[in-house]
């Protein structure tokens, strides 16, 4: 999703929570869990990217929300920068197939230069070429 307002932190996990509950991927009480987590540790990778999710796999399906957002947030006390965010749902049990869906948020954590041009998207379908020329998951 393209996120042109300004939004909280808050906000913004809990809009992206209700979405995957409304698209059958989670329970009810993801936001509660992912909140959990956040207070654990911050979950904000590079002064661009925040990668938050629940403590423990506990969803219905494996599938990642991704926000792009064209005002940063404040995610943290040091990070207040953050535009991309990739919300992990993970469901419990998954099979080899998450290796995968790991190695693909690594090429994206390591490469400052993807992160920036990530940024300038404000469609699936672009989002989606860039993602795939890196490459196609099996879980796809």
């Amino acid at each position: 999703m393209y996120i042109d307002k300004e939004v909280q932190r808050d906000q913004l996990l809990k809009y992206m929570c209700d979405k995957l509950i409304a698209d059958g991927v989670a329970q009810n009480d993801i936001f509660s869990q992912v909140k959990r987590r956040e207070k654990i540790a911050d979950t904000a990778i590079t002064s661009l990217l925040a990668i938050p999710h629940p403590l423990v796999p506990c969803t219905h399906r494996t599938r990642i929300s991704v926000a792009i957002l064209a005002h940063p947030i404040i995610w943290s006390s040091t990070h207040n920068q953050v535009r991309l965010v990739m919300l992990l749902a993970i469901k419990p049990s998954t099979n080899n197939s998450i290796e995968e869906f790991y190695d693909l948020l690594t090429q994206i954590i390591a490469n400052q230069t993807l992160q920036k041009r990530l940024l300038h998207i404000t469609t699936y379908a672009e989002f989606l070429k860039i993602i795939r020329a890196l490459y196609t998951p099996t879980w796809s």
